[in-house]
């Protein structure tokens, strides 16, 4: 994994300097896959597009707040522009929170409830033996993601499938599973239809 020059940019909010990790080259290198969808790949992470911003805590979308330079290596950023700091990524409520600033943009506000149930799984990730089940909230946002999606994409229904799984809907789970998705989703569709078969609502590693 490389990085390329930082952007630094100005906080909507505070007009103060945050700096945007750039990256320029990775690679799935010691990747897990989750049943959600997930990729951790510690050799290509996934910089924040929706952001904190380290000073004020404002939420904004990173790309669309004000260029004000870049810097080049990113260690040094605060150096060459005092007071930057990295900008940050949100918290599963933060996501939800910040679905007002989507504005109505239905491909914003798929990114925000998807990375939201990502970071809600998290603690099941972890192991954590006993990590609390979903709120009302975190359940909330998994119903609307899924009216969201598009079953004209098998992807979708797929992921609409490990919802339903997630929810303990273990029936709707298999029913979306029944049609045919072909060779490249024949692993990801058996296992989480076992895990459903099995009545297992937990996100999984893919192995």
């Amino acid at each position: 994994m490389t990085l390329a020059p930082s952007n630094i940019r100005e906080c909507p909010a505070c007009k103060k300097p945050v700096e945007q990790l750039v990256l320029n080259s990775g690679n799935t290198f010691g990747a897990v896959q989750w049943s959600d969808g997930f990729l951790a790949a510690p050799m290509l992470p996934e910089f924040p597009r929706l952001g904190r911003c380290p000073h004020c805590a404002t939420l904004f979308w990173v790309p669309e707040a004000t260029l004000v330079g870049d810097c080049w290596p990113p260690d040094i950023a605060a150096s060459q522009w005092p007071g930057a700091k990295t900008v940050e990524g949100p918290t599963a409520e933060e996501f939800l929170s910040a679905i007002p600033l989507c504005g109505g943009d239905k491909e914003k506000e798929l990114f925000v409830r998807l990375r939201s149930w990502w970071r809600s799984n998290d603690r099941f990730r972890k192991g954590v033996a006993d990590a609390p089940p979903f709120s009302e909230t975190e359940r909330g946002n998994l119903e609307e993601l899924a009216e969201a999606l598009d079953d004209a994409h098998p992807h979708h229904t797929v992921m609409r499938a490990e919802i339903a799984r997630e929810l303990g809907q273990f029936e709707q789970c298999l029913a979306l599973l029944e049609r045919d998705f072909g060779e490249e989703l024949m692993y990801v569709v058996g296992t989480i239809r076992d895990r459903a078969l099995d009545l297992d609502p937990k996100v999984m590693e893919l192995k």
